[in-house]
This record gives C-alpha cells, structure tokens and sequence, in this order.
C-alpha cells in the first residue's frame, strides 16, 4: 500500500492533527475535506466534501453536501443535500435547512433553516431566513432583502428594503425587475426595470422594458410591452390591462382601462373605464372616462371626452354620449335588417301630439350634392343641415330632433333621416284631410 493510500486509510478512521492543518482528509463514510478547519465538526454525517478554510466548520451530522470556499456553509450543523460554492455562501444554515443551492459570495448569507431554495449570484438572497421555502434567487443581490420565496432573476430584481421586504410568491425576472418591492403577493415582473419603483400591489403582471414602472401600490394591473403602464413619480393605478408598445404609458391614477396596439391610449392619466383598441389609438384622450374607441387612429376630439364610441379607421367621436361609425371614407353600411329605435310606451313620458307637417316639408329642399373628403365621384342625395334648421325657424319650429347640432365649435351638423317619418305622416294627413273636404264641395 503507499503512503498516499495509508494517510486516507488513518484519515477515514479519525480526524488528526493534520486535517485541522488543511490536510486531505475523509470523514465517517466517503467524505472529502481540504482546508484548516473544513469538516472539522463531522461525527456522523456522510457523503460530504469541503473545500476551504473553515469551509462546513460546524456541521455534525449532515450528508451528500458540497461547500468550497472560504467559510462556506460554516454554520450548518444538521443540512443535509446542500451546495455551497463561494466565500461564505449559505452561512448561516442550522438545524435543517436542507436541498439548498447557494453559489457566489455571500449567496443565502443568513438562510437559517428553510429548504428547497436556488440562490445564485453575490449575496443574491442575502436576507432571507426561515420562511422561503422552494425560492429561486438569480443575479447579483437578487432578492437582496427579500425574506420569502419567490423567483428572483436578474441583477438586483426583487432587491427590496431592509426589514421590509416580505413579499410572497412573486417572479421577478430581468435587471432591477421590482427592485423596490416591499409587500405584495402574486406579482409577476418580467424585464428590464420593470415595476422598479413599485413598493407594494398584488396581482400584478408586467412584461416588457420599463413596463409598470412607476406604479407604486396599485393592484391587479396587466401591462406587456415596452414602457406598458409605465405611468408616473408616486403615482398608482390598478386593474388596467395594456397590450403594446407604450400603450396606457402615460396613466397616473385612472382604474379599469383596457389599451391594446402599439401606443394605444397612450396620454390616458386619469381616466378610468376606458376601452381603446387599435394602433395609436385614443391619442387625445387624458382624463375621460367610460369611452369606447376602436380602430386604428380612432379618436375622440377631447381629452376629457365621456362614454363616446369610436368604431373604425380614424373614427372620431366629436361629443359625448355620440358613437362614430368609421372616418370620412366610409360609403356604406349595410346590415341584413333596419336598425330598431327604442319605442315602448313603457319607456316614454310626457307624451303629446306632433303638429310639423305640411308647411315645414314643402320648406324643404332636396339636394343631390359629394363629399368634401372622400366619396370621390359619388352623388348623394338628401338635405342640408342648415338649410333644415332655416325651414324650422320659417316656420315657427323651436324643436325637432331629427337635427343634430355641433355640440362644439368644430363639431358638425348632423341629420336623422328617420325623424322626418312624422312630419310627413302629418302632411300626408293634412293633404288627405283637404282632398276629403274638396270631395265634399264637389259632391254638394
């Protein structure tokens, strides 16, 4: 036998001198020691290797762990199936604290006696202790002061603040991604800076550069895409969902908003209950509320429009309470049955006769007229708006609901063809009851 073979023979019976020295050693079945102090404290346990100066100093009774460097895994005296690689990683472990992976200096520094924990990078998971259990913690201080599990990715994602940071079952993922959080449950941040000012707020999910990264404690928020819900300094916001390129990036305190396409609702701070869909969509809007606007550049001429709706390419709601059905091009809408009016008696009050009739439509001019924008070639035929209202004041007509005035200086007149129905049906009565009463005088 050589003298290599005889030293590890004498090794694996008793721990000497020489193995405190630094000796190669070997402790009570297949250990491996290197380094003054490594395994020093071993009676019982199996299966070990420590490489390093007081490298697994405490441990007495833990297998199958693996600690290189200086002080690594020093405290643990029962661990068992942990790796500790780097000066000083998962120090602090105690009784317990099994199937632990620390790499990097200082990596799980204080984990204490939780288990199931993936902890990679310079103090990544520095602060944690006893109640992360299944946390993964990836990048230099990910997770820093973080004190239960999640999944930390990225060089100070989910860093928090000191005696603060008891967020719970959270995946931050990507350079400073929820790097101030504090409190929160459930938040999902993926990319660079995303949600970095963020404190608290749960049910958050934010994906993308810089996405949700001004909100401070709002609630249940979905932003993908760059710049995503950004938002404003100190402000918070919840329960808005923002699908594109900078879309809903401007919001500070408006609740409830859905922005999908590349910058939709983009400008919206405040308002609230808002549903934008479409490519830069909703440019004007800040502060409205309840508003529905669909289509690629659809618009409202208003930053603090109410419930209007805007369907179609470049669609703008020009008042509140008004739907826009497409832009200036749009030549033709069509539907397999007429469009039904509300007219239930039960819904209806103050109800009286009618009495425009055949002195008003003879006042009407009927014109055929195109398009200023659009409509190229195409001859319409119908009324002008002014001229109706002219015909109204002729004859004495203070209301009639079939014009539709500008609700703003560069609103337009409008005309609801259907209303003209009732004024005809008078004049049609009207003329029935002269030819009636010129059959009488005949028949006399």
């Amino acid at each position: 036998m050589g003298v290599i073979d005889k030293r590890l023979q004498r090794n694996t019976e008793a721990k000497t001198t020489a193995q405190r020295r630094g000796f190669i050693s070997s402790g009570t079945t297949q250990n491996f020691a290197i380094g003054s102090g490594a395994l020093e404290s071993l009676t019982t346990g199996d299966y070990n290797t420590a490489i390093g100066f007081d490298t697994g100093k405490s441990i007495t009774a833990g297998d199958y762990n693996v600690a290189i460097g200086y002080q690594a895994f020093f405290t643990p005296t029962n661990s068992s199936y942990c790796v500790a690689i780097g000066y000083q990683a998962l120090y602090s472990l105690t009784v317990g604290g099994n199937y632990n992976i620390g790499i990097g200096a200082e990596a799980g520094y204080n984990l204490t006696t939780a288990d199931h924990n993936v902890i990679i990078g310079f103090r990544a998971g520095y602060s944690l202790t006893d109640t992360s259990n299944g946390g993964v913690f990836i990048g230099r201080e990910a997770g820093y002061y973080a004190e239960d599990a999640n999944i930390c990715i990225g060089f100070n994602s989910g860093y928090g603040s000191d005696g603060l940071s008891n967020f719970t079952a959270c995946v931050l993922v990507g350079n400073s991604a929820g790097r101030g959080l504090t409190t929160g449950i459930k938040n999902t941040y993926l990319g660079f800076d995303c949600a970095f000012y963020a404190t608290s707020g749960d049910w958050n999910t934010a994906v993308g550069e810089k996405a949700l990264r001004y909100n401070i404690t709002g609630d249940g928020n979905t932003c993908i895409g760059w710049e995503s819900g950004e938002g404003a300094t100190g402000q918070s916001h919840t329960y808005n969902t923002s699908v594109g390129h900078g879309s809903l990036r401007d919001i500070t305190t408006g609740d409830f908003n859905v922005a999908i396409g590349a910058s939709a609702a983009e400008n919206i701070t405040e308002g609230s209950s808002n549903v934008c869909i479409g490519k830069l969509v909703a440019i004007t809007l800040t502060t409205g509320s309840d508003n529905t606007i669909i289509g690629d550049g659809a618009n409202v001429d208003s930053a603090t429009a109410s419930n209007r709706t805007a369907i179609g390419h470049d669609a703008i709601s020009d008042a509140d309470n008004k739907m826009r059905m497409g832009d200036a091009n749009v030549d033709t809408i069509t539907g397999t049955v007429d469009f039904a009016a509300d007219s239930d008696k039960m819904l209806k009050k103050n109800i009286v006769n009618n009495d425009i009739g055949l002195d008003f439509i003879l006042k009407l001019k009927p014109r055929h007229y195109e398009m200023k924008t659009g409509h190229d070639g195409i001859i319409y035929d119908g009324l002008i708006s002014q001229e109706v209202e002219k015909s109204l004041k002729a004859c004495n007509i203070s209301s009639f609901s079939a014009v539709i005035k500008p609700k703003s200086e560069k609103g337009f007149y409008g005309l609801r063809y259907g209303t003209f129905v009732v004024p005809l049906i008078n004049a049609v009565q009207e003329q029935q009851k002269q030819i009636n009463d010129l059959r009488e005088k005949i028949n006399e």
